[in-house]
């Protein structure tokens, strides 16, 4: 079966045990903490937006809700000396009245209201001088093992891709990634000093959720790989939104997938 078809099964509900769960940022801070795992630092959560108060934060902070998905809501915002901020996510500059009514819209269209919660957390700064925001390593994890990752630059607009494979080194795009790189274009590969701490931090998490498979997303910051979230169904390629995977690829990912479910298995008998 291939990965595509293993995140449809997962998607309508045909895989059991899926980690769910993690989708909600709070809970995600909480379970990071009690396993030693390196997330940004948080700084204030509240239950709505209407409870907002941007008065005892620091200068530069991240605000985002907790269980909406993409970067609905996500704000990497910096104060300025006018006292208005500057969202450097979607280049624009916000008034705290505005970022207030944005996150009531984004709340509004929210589906989970009774978990939600709406977090600010520290900013991770990117540790290159050229580059506002820190390049996004998306660890395609595979029950210990990874595979695949993706990075996004999202300084340049649109936001550019590349691929690695699960050693860290640069993927053949023509063998494995379908896209017209129009829309979404390459991005020059660039791996981490920390590349092989990433694959450790990223690896041990689809372990201790016991799932076949977990993507992983990292940033890089001052003190080492942090994650940002976790995702349990990726859209991009499954969707064939910005780019989606070669037959073989698919399939190949697919037979990890089936070797993930195994060594889970293996593990839970021993």
């Amino acid at each position: 079966m291939k990965w595509t078809e293993r995140i449809g099964q997962r998607n309508t509900g045909k895989e059991e045990s899926v980690p769910w769960w993690v989708n909600d940022k709070y809970k995600l801070h909480k379970w990071a903490a009690e396993n030693n795992l390196p997330m940004p630092e948080l700084l204030r959560a509240w239950k709505t937006p209407n409870e907002l108060d941007l008065s005892e934060l620091p200068s530069r902070f991240v605000l985002k809700p907790s269980v909406m998905f993409s970067s609905k809501g996500v704000m990497l915002l910096e104060q300025l000396p006018s006292g208005n901020y500057w969202d450097s996510l979607q280049d624009r500059e916000l008034t705290a009245e505005s970022i207030q009514t944005e996150q009531l819209e984004v709340f509004e269209k929210c589906k989970y209201k009774g978990p939600y919660r709406l977090l600010a957390e520290e900013r991770v700064e990117s540790t290159v001088d050229e580059q506002q925001i820190p390049l996004d390593y998306k660890i395609h994890s595979f029950y210990g093992q990874a595979h695949l990752i993706q990075q996004i630059n999202r300084n340049p607009s649109p936001a550019r891709y590349a691929f690695f494979d699960g050693d860290f080194e640069e993927l053949d795009l023509d063998q494995n990634i379908v896209s017209d790189w129009k829309k979404r274009p390459k991005d020059e590969p660039v791996r981490p000093q920390s590349w092989k701490e990433m694959l450790e931090i990223g690896e041990r998490v689809s372990k201790l959720l016991a799932t076949p498979f977990m993507r992983v997303d990292m940033f890089l910051g001052d003190n080492g790989p942090i994650i940002g979230e976790l995702t349990p169904s990726p859209g991009d390629a499954f969707y064939r939104n910005n780019y989606t995977y070669t037959e073989d690829f698919d399939q190949e990912l697919g037979r990890k997938w089936d070797e993930a479910e195994r060594r889970i298995s293996e593990d839970s008998i021993a």
